[in-house]
């Protein structure tokens, strides 16, 4: 989270409209989905939008991460599409997202 964080400290609230019209549309409209958000014990507390999940020192939020081993248990790693709005360019697990906060889909 630190290369996102650092991108998006310095920069006001009104500033980030305009970055994301810098991205593709469905990734601008997915930062706006709403994510779980948690206490230490895994509670949901509330809910907030992945942008404000993931600004400055984010929020803490239920997300999942899917680890993929060949037959002679290496990890594959991705390097995330420099286009994305979240770490673009960091190698990362295989796959990872977040269960969003959608009435009686939540688990709560």
């Amino acid at each position: 989270m630190q290369g996102f964080s650092r991108r998006f400290d310095s920069m006001a609230d009104a500033d980030l409209p305009d970055m994301l019209e810098e991205h593709n549309l469905s990734q601008a409209d997915m930062m706006s989905e709403n994510c779980i958000l948690v206490d230490s014990d895994d509670h949901a507390i509330g809910s907030a939008s992945k942008m404000e999940c993931h600004i400055g020192d984010g929020k803490r939020h239920r997300a999942f991460s899917v680890l993929l081993f060949d037959s002679n248990d290496r990890l594959l790693l991705q390097r995330r599409s420099l286009d994305k709005i979240t770490f673009p360019g960091i190698w990362a697990n295989s796959c990872c997202s977040h269960p969003l906060d959608i009435d009686g889909e939540n688990g709560d």
